[in-house]
């Protein structure tokens, strides 16, 4: 790692510590915090953080909705700071959604916990999101707009 990727992380490590969140910092630089129930998995690189919010949701290729997923998450991914990204089992009977989000982080800035949990948040907006898309498609086809 370089200095300011070493700069950065621990201003990060220091952040996460004020929101009091668990952070177990890996060998290899990444870090994991225990956030809102799950663990999200976060990496750094110079001034860029990315935070992973994986597996939240697994189904099958051939489920008979996925078509209302896909258009969820396209829906989803409008919002300007997450995004949800799908990945594959290897032998690709399983899809799973992950969230993340980018963001610069300057160990300097003022209140930079608040900074972080604005863009961890964003991880439960999108999942928000996604999940009002389905949940709206469900009331439609019961019947009930």
């Amino acid at each position: 790692m370089n200095r300011t990727t070493d700069a950065v992380k621990q201003a990060l490590i220091q952040a996460l510590a004020k929101l009091e969140y668990h952070t177990v910092v890996y060998e290899d630089g990444g870090m994991r915090i225990w956030y809102n129930g799950r663990f999200v998995d976060i990496n750094i690189s110079n001034r860029f953080v990315r935070i992973w919010d994986l597996f939240w949701r697994t189904f099958c290729p051939g489920d008979i909705g996925l078509s209302h997923i896909k258009e969820a998450v396209n829906s989803a991914n409008m919002t300007p700071l997450a995004s949800i990204v799908y990945s594959y089992s290897e032998d690709k009977e399983l899809t799973y959604l992950n969230s993340k989000v980018d963001f610069m982080f300057d160990p300097e800035i003022p209140h930079p916990e608040s900074y972080v949990d604005a863009h961890l948040k964003a991880l439960d907006l999108i999942k928000e999101a996604f999940h009002s898309h389905l949940n709206d498609y469900t009331w439609h086809l019961s019947g009930n707009n």
